[in-house]
């Protein structure tokens, strides 16, 4: 929270935050402008070179896979990974490709979110709507990352019970995701370097899935904050018509108000 008061950034903190774990600024606002850092580029080409170059091995096993007529099973399995990670790599491109039109989204949106006065907080309810948007983009972002730590991790666990609990000489260590290597596995430093290589591309097609997801979550929630405030302000009208003189042009006003309002937020 900004101060005594919830701001804009409190609803989308997170959403930025796993966007820049990638190297993604997802939008520029009026108090979140665009990071001018070199190391979040740096971040954001490793990320998504690496993503391809490991989705290029699992399609190369799919493909060695069906011409030798072997491994079927483990192939379907790959193929659920091929399409997780183009899912999570088109999300990732549509935030840059309609960057434009995002930006203007969230710029409107900070212009209409409620003030830092006492009484538009308390109008609004901004406090208990940030915690139902906490509640969400948390809980979501935690399932997908125990989602991809459990498949990252699925394979070293498995070793290591094998090896020391149930003591089988035979047990062997092998790849998350696909045994294909451009470079031998025999050795302790290349099976290394491919496990964590193979490890951050999961992570990395995981955070496009979520990170465009939680922030789906923060503007939708924001938008019932809206959406209820008017419902609430339309209840609680007082129809000033034959109570006063200028009771319509009064009425009219107000209505005009809440009628733009509604627009607005339909747009």
């Amino acid at each position: 929270m900004s101060g005594a008061y919830v701001s804009f950034n409190d609803f989308m903190s997170l959403p930025v935050v796993f966007y820049h774990t990638i190297g993604v600024n997802p939008y520029e606002s009026a108090t979140n402008t665009a990071t001018r850092s070199h190391w979040l580029l740096a971040i954001f080409i490793f990320h998504v070179v690496n993503l391809n170059c490991m989705c290029g091995l699992e399609i190369a096993f799919v493909y060695m896979s069906f011409r030798d007529s072997e491994n079927f099973v483990e192939s379907c399995m790959v193929m659920g990974y091929i399409a997780f990670v183009v899912v999570g790599e088109l999300k990732m491109i549509t935030v840059w490709w309609q960057k434009s039109k995002l930006n203007a989204l969230m710029r409107e949106m900070e212009l209409i979110f409620p003030s830092a006065s006492a009484e538009d907080q308390r109008r609004y309810q901004v406090e208990r709507y940030l915690q139902r948007c906490r509640v969400f983009t948390k809980g979501f972002t935690c399932l997908y990352l125990l989602l991809i730590a459990t498949y990252n991790l699925y394979m070293l666990v498995q070793f290591f019970i094998q090896r020391v609990f149930l003591d089988m000489p035979n047990a062997q260590l092998v790849m998350p995701y696909t045994p294909v290597s451009p470079w031998s596995l025999e050795n302790g430093l290349g099976y290394g370097v491919m496990y964590i290589l193979q490890a951050l591309a999961g992570y990395c097609a995981t955070a496009g899935h979520a990170s465009s997801d939680i922030l789906i979550y923060a503007v939708v929630i924001q938008d019932i904050m809206h959406y209820d405030f008017l419902s609430r302000e339309l209840v609680n009208l007082q129809i000033q018509t034959g109570r006063v003189s200028d009771g319509s042009d009064k009425d009219l006003k107000l209505l005009r108000k809440l009628i733009s309002y509604h627009n607005k937020l339909l747009g």
